[in-house]
């Protein structure tokens, strides 16, 4: 219990004691010498209560004081003129009452039974002199009924406690869910800022590479137009196609920044896109997509689709492809892709900024990607997914 609380059960305790003085004084009809000792007693016991509400942190020294309280009592009892005074035995039941409010569980059930017993004295002797079923009757009433006082208290206690638990508990569950999803959103914000430097590194290595080499070329042809017409013409359409290139490259990275701004999950994004493409080039693109991720990583949605995208792309552009298939695999932990054509096989794989750009992004996640012109020109591999939920379903187009 707290200070408050103790307080509370303090004032209510002194007044109710108090009121119980009085009617056993009276009940008693004392005067002088003993009405001294009744005093000295009560105020005694009074002080002891107070001091235990003051001294709560001493814990053994809070549990002697209920040993005080029953022996005060008990001495006050002794000193009355009758063998059972009714009154004088109510103060038992309110120490019970207090050690029930107040004392941890295995400190209660001692003081309470030690206080049972000790209030049991008296009707113990009064059954040795007087063995009648009325004062039997009457030990047994003021047993049960302090018994039941005790344990309705103490279910009522171990209700509350129990209450203030789960109330604490989910607190402690709403503080934690409200700081997962602060950090889920810091780290989906970290993720799109991570992919905003990606495409930014993109467009400097990849668009600076293009329009360096384009400057040259126009200054070459400006440079050669008086002199030699030929090899004029010749920068002049290598600076077109450099040109054509670099607007391609600006299209990739616009179609990658609208996958993280639509209301679209990336598999849609994956189909709208190779639909699209499907409809400008009359390439026919089927797809085939085992599992659904209902929410990852934008830079693993933003790899996924930029390497799909630049395999179909080069599909068309070098191996002339008429027919591209798309496997992806999602599992637990893992998305799987493959994109095969039926293009031309080329010996030899040159590496440009596309496939640099690809190897580069999934390395970078800690997967794998492999390209082969054996009998197709293939591109697989795996990219580990670090969050999200997979749902068993297949979609296929």
């Amino acid at each position: 219990m707290n200070i408050s609380k103790n307080n509370k059960v303090s004032i209510v305790k002194i007044l109710i004691s108090i009121i119980i003085f009085l009617l056993s004084i009276k009940f008693e009809n004392v005067s002088n010498y003993r009405l001294f000792i009744f005093l000295a007693i009560f105020i005694a016991y009074l002080t002891v209560g107070i001091i235990r509400n003051i001294y709560t942190r001493f814990k053994y020294l809070y549990v002697f004081s209920f040993l005080i309280d029953i022996l005060l009592i008990f001495y006050l009892e002794h000193n009355s003129k009758y063998l059972i005074n009714y009154f004088l035995h109510l103060f038992y039941i309110i120490i019970l009452v207090e050690i029930s409010l107040s004392l941890e569980l295995k400190y209660r059930i001692t003081m309470s039974v030690l206080t049972l017993l000790i209030s049991l004295i008296k009707y113990c002797i009064l059954i040795y002199y007087k063995n009648n079923l009325g004062n039997i009757s009457e030990m047994l009433f003021f047993t049960l009924i302090s018994i039941l006082a005790t344990v309705i208290i103490n279910f009522a206690r171990y209700y509350k406690e129990e209450k203030e638990k789960k109330d604490e508990l989910y607190m402690s569950l709403l503080e934690a869910h409200r700081d997962l999803r602060k950090y889920a959103d810091v780290v989906e914000q970290y993720s799109k800022i991570e992919e905003r430097t990606r495409i930014a590194r993109d467009i400097h290595d990849t668009l600076g590479h293009e329009m360096t080499a384009l400057i040259m070329q126009l200054e070459m042809s400006s440079h050669l137009m008086d002199k030699d017409i030929q090899n004029a013409k010749n920068y002049l359409n290598d600076a077109k196609t450099s040109a054509r290139e670099s607007l391609i490259e600006v299209r990739k990275i616009i179609e990658t920044l609208k996958i993280n701004n639509n209301n679209l999950n990336i598999f849609e994004s994956i189909k709208e896109m190779s639909n699209s493409f499907s409809n400008k080039t009359g390439v026919n693109i089927d797809i085939k997509i085992d599992g659904d991720i209902v929410k990852t990583n934008p830079t693993i949605e933003a790899a996924l689709y930029r390497t799909i995208q630049e395999s179909i792309t080069n599909a068309v552009r070098h191996g002339k492809a008429k027919n591209i298939f798309i496997f992806i695999i999602c599992k637990f932990d893992v998305i799987n892709f493959e994109i095969c054509n039926d293009g031309f096989n080329i010996d030899k794989i040159k590496e440009g900024n596309g496939i640099k750009g690809m190897k580069e992004r999934i390395y970078s996640l800690n997967g794998e990607i492999n390209i082969e012109s054996r009998e197709s020109f293939k591109v697989s591999g795996f990219i580990p997914l670090d969050r999200g939920d997979i749902n068993d379903k297949s979609i296929d187009s």
